[in-house]
């Protein structure tokens, strides 16, 4: 990666952040990311683990809005038939971004929003922490990342009609 995409990745990044402090969500984006932090703290140990997924969510979902901004587009939010549709289009977004389908500053950005959130979290456990947890703690954090950032493309896009139901 040359200069230039390594400072606008960051420069994404640090915008994303910023953004990921105010309240960035559509309505449905809200209801979704309530509902998996609400889940995650029921089924991950350490229960604070659905305020990570909610933190990490966040700041993926404001890095595609700040590229939006970036790139002078006009987005609206297209609705689904249910949050349930939305987030199944989301996964289905979020694992073609983690095969690979991302453009270089996009990935960059990603991998500075993920490692921002494992540092927080590592410096925070850091006692607990083996090197087999910290790469699963790596990987929790960068579904909860990259499923952020494929919610707000799905929610501007048409998504898939395979989850419509």
């Amino acid at each position: 990666m040359n200069g230039d995409a390594a400072t606008s990745a960051a420069d994404l990044a640090f915008r994303a952040r910023a953004l990921a402090q105010t309240h960035p969500f559509s309505a449905a984006a809200y209801r979704i990311v309530n509902s998996a932090a609400t889940q995650e703290s029921r089924v991950q140990n350490p229960a604070e683990a659905g305020v990570w997924a909610a933190a990490a969510f966040t700041q993926g979902y404001c890095l595609r809005r700040v590229q939006e901004t970036a790139e002078d587009v006009d987005v609206q939010v297209v609705e689904s038939a249910t949050d349930e549709a939305l987030a199944c289009a989301a996964s289905e977004v979020a694992l073609r971004i983690r095969e690979g389908d991302a453009d270089d500053e996009t990935t960059a950005a990603l991998d500075l929003l993920v490692g921002s959130q494992v540092g927080n979290r590592v410096e925070q456990w850091s006692d607990d922490l083996n090197p087999n947890a910290v790469a699963e703690l790596e990987q929790y954090l960068t579904w909860w990342v990259v499923k952020g950032y494929a919610l707000r493309q799905a929610e501007t896009t048409r998504g898939s009609r395979a989850c419509e139901s």
